[in-house]
């Protein structure tokens, strides 16, 4: 099994095969003859690529890119500008990886040859697309500059200082039809307990541009964090309502996941996160989601009950106000609501 990036991993791990070989040791691989309990070999990490545009973009040379279509012909292209998150310090996240980005002509070279065979819209998958908005930025005059015309991309940013009505402008041209932000917690405490970097003013200014720009704009909520007051609650509602203008749809709507990856996880005492059974059985057991019925926080006292009911406020606002829930949200809503994924 190859973990994590596979670029350094991979050749290596198939030449070995190749070879004949049984037992190996190659970094950012697990074997089960190689590494088990018995033996007590660690798994060593394989080194991250940092030039990715070495790297190059899959061109599906060994099949015809048209079979990588729905039943009615839409096709959803994943692409990606950068890996990692060069922020890194949202407490509720699990992808706070070491950020490196490919150059703005490579990514356009990558969109040309998948719109000359046909393609037309661009998913990117970035967990900080815009760790460099400059990059970004150059993607679109690069795409601009070779005609590439009838395109549509898609992707996440985040709200930081320097964006400007002209900078959507230059998106929107390129082909940026919508953009997703992680706002997250819509109150002054709770985007300080995310550490999300930005302030209720910054928000306001960035989704506003982006509007203006003829984007349309998205938005992600996390309910529930630890330190979390009703009172937040109460602001993220008032805001969602004042400035319903400035998006279009909450597209992530979800109670606080327990992610062994977060900060949350790594430090739970810091935060006040208070375990039901032993931290170790619990990640063993759990190694990627820790259940929503294991844990709680305190000061103030928060579990998923709590979390469930929070939501529910949200959503009544929501709904008395014409707000859109995305589909994706909508069915976490509703699973939650229902109690249906008390242990995911």
């Amino acid at each position: 099994m190859v973990i994590f990036e596979a670029e350094n991993s991979l050749p290596p791990l198939v030449k070995a095969l190749l070879d004949g070989k049984r037992h190996f040791h190659i970094p950012g691989i697990v074997s089960r003859k190689r590494y088990s309990a018995v033996l007590g070999t660690p798994f060593v990490p394989a080194e991250l690529p940092e030039d990715l545009d070495a790297v190059g973009y899959p061109k599906y040379e060994w099949s015809d890119i048209r079979n990588y279509r729905n039943y009615n012909g839409y096709q959803l292209i994943p692409i990606t500008l950068s890996r990692g998150c060069r922020w890194s310090l949202c407490n509720f996240c699990g992808e706070r990886f070491h950020w490196r980005r490919r150059s703005p002509s490579s990514v356009a070279d990558e969109i040309e040859w998948f719109a000359e065979r046909g393609g037309k819209l661009f998913h990117f998958n970035d967990s900080d697309l815009s760790g460099d908005p400059d990059a970004v930025r150059g993607v679109c005059e690069e795409v601009v500059k070779r005609n590439i015309k009838g395109i549509t991309m898609i992707g996440q940013l985040r709200v930081q200082k320097g964006y400007t009505r002209e900078y959507f402008d230059v998106l929107r041209a390129a082909g940026f039809s919508n953009l997703r932000y992680g706002i997250d917690g819509w109150s002054r405490n709770t985007l300080k307990l995310h550490k999300k970097g930005y302030t209720l003013q910054m928000i306001e200014d960035v989704l506003g541009h982006t509007k203006a720009a003829g984007i349309g704009v998205a938005i992600n909520l996390v309910i529930g964090i630890p330190g979390e007051t009703d009172k937040d609650i109460d602001e993220t509602i008032d805001n969602l309502i004042k400035y319903r203008y400035l998006y279009d749809v909450v597209e992530n709507l979800n109670t606080l996941i327990l992610t062994t990856a977060s900060v949350y996880w790594t430090d739970p005492e810091k935060f006040n996160i208070v375990l039901h059974e032993d931290k170790e059985k619990l990640e063993r057991e759990n190694p990627v989601v820790i259940p929503i019925d294991m844990w709680h926080s305190e000061g103030p006292y928060i579990d998923q009950d709590i979390r469930r009911d929070r939501l529910i406020r949200i959503l009544d606002a929501t709904e008395a106000y014409g707000i859109r829930i995305g589909g994706y949200a909508d069915r976490r809503a509703k699973e939650i609501t229902a109690g249906v994924s008390a242990r995911s």
